[in-house]
């Protein structure tokens, strides 16, 4: 009885197979883009990877806090649309 009750639940939070897709190429591409910038990290040689005038120029400065907000939208975003689906799931 449980397993059909769940089965029930996840047809209803997954409607449309679109939502389904579109839920998964987010979290892909999220995971993707940390896979890639993992590969790509700096080599820790010469002053080291931390060097205080590297990390305080302006341009490298206003880079990182850019895309630090982007990074933060998003995961806020996502944050509250599982939530969301969450709740749904729950009072459906």
């Amino acid at each position: 009885m449980q397993i059909m009750n769940e089965r029930k639940l996840f047809k209803q939070t997954c409607k449309s197979n679109t939502s389904c897709i579109g839920e998964k190429t987010l979290v892909y591409a999220c995971v993707c883009r940390h896979f890639v910038r993992f590969i790509n990290r700096p080599v820790i040689s010469g002053f080291g990877l931390y060097d205080p005038t590297s990390i305080m120029n302006a341009s490298e400065l206003n880079r990182a806090q850019r895309e630090g907000w982007v990074k933060l939208a998003f995961y806020i975003l996502l944050f509250f649309y599982y939530i969301y689906g969450y709740v749904i799931a729950l009072f459906l």
